[in-house]
C-alpha cells in the first residue's frame, strides 16, 4: 500500500445502501385468504328492479289484508245481518196471508173486527219490510226476491183452507195471525239487542210499537 493513503472499510456484504432501504410495516397479503362479499338476494326474485318492485307489491298487499283481517277482529259489526232477513221473511209471511189466504171469496168469512185488521196490517207491514229492505240496501246488504216470495208457509195455508169447509175461518185466521205477530215481535227484540246503529234502532223501535198494535187490535172484542 502506498504511503500516505487513507484506508477504507470495505462495506458489509449484501447491505442495501441507506438510501434504498424500506420504511413501514411489511406488506399485508391477507386479502388473498378472503372470501368475496355476497351480494343480497332476495328468494326467487334475485336482484333485477322489476323482481324487486314485484316483491314490494306483495308485501304491500298482504299487509293490506292483515290490517282488514285485524279491523274486522275488532271493529263490531253495526247489526246481524239474518236478524233482519228473518223480519223481512216473517213480514213477507203475514203478507202472504193477508193477501193470498185473505181474497175476496173468503173475507167475508172473517169478523168485522178481523177485517179491519186485515186492511190495517196489509198497509203496516208493507211499508215496514219496505223500510227493512231500505235499511239492508243501505249498508250494502241485499235481499233476494225469491227469498222473499218464498218466505211462507204451506201448512198454514192449508189449514186456513181447510177451516173453511167447517165454518171456522174466523178464529184459524185471528189464532194464526196472533202467532205470526208473537214471533215478530220476539224477532224484533231479538235484532234490537244485536244492533249497533241508531238508525237500525230507530227502525226496529217503531216497527216493534207497530208490531204491538196490531196485536193488540186482534184481542179486541168486535
Amino acid at each position: 500500500m502506498p504511503p500516505n493513503t487513507p484506508y477504507i472499510s470495505p462495506s458489509p456484504p449484501n447491505q442495501m445502501p441507506p438510501s434504498t432501504q424500506l420504511n413501514g410495516p411489511p406488506p399485508d397479503y391477507g386479502f388473498l385468504n378472503e372470501q368475496p362479499k355476497k351480494s343480497f338476494k332476495i328468494p326467487f326474485v334475485g336482484n333485477s328492479l322489476i323482481g324487486r318492485i314485484v316483491f314490494a307489491l306483495v308485501v304491500l298487499l298482504l299487509l293490506i289484508i292483515i290490517i282488514i283481517i285485524i279491523k274486522g277482529i275488532f271493529t263490531t259489526a253495526p247489526f246481524n245481518k239474518n236478524d233482519y232477513l228473518l223480519i223481512a221473511e216473517r213480514q213477507g209471511e203475514i203478507l202472504h196471508i193477508l193477501s193470498t189466504d185473505i181474497s175476496q171469496t173468503t173475507i167475508g168469512q172473517l169478523s168485522v173486527r178481523d177485517q179491519n185488521f186485515v186492511a190495517t196490517a196489509g198497509l203496516s207491514l208493507t211499508t215496514a219490510q219496505s223500510k227493512t229492505l231500505v235499511f239492508l240496501y243501505d249498508y250494502k246488504d241485499t235481499v233476494s226476491p225469491n227469498i222473499l216470495a218464498n218466505a211462507y208457509i204451506p201448512a198454514i195455508d192449508n189449514e186456513l183452507k181447510n177451516s173453511l169447509s167447517i165454518n171456522n175461518f174466523d178464529n184459524t185466521f185471528n189464532t194464526i195471525m196472533k202467532s205470526q205477530l208473537d214471533s215478530y215481535i220476539n224477532e224484533l227484540k231479538v235484532a234490537y239487542n244485536s244492533t249497533n246503529v241508531s238508525n237500525g234502532k230507530s227502525l226496529l223501535k217503531s216497527e216493534y210499537a207497530e208490531a204491538k198494535l196490531l196485536l193488540t187490535s186482534l184481542n179486541t172484542t168486535s
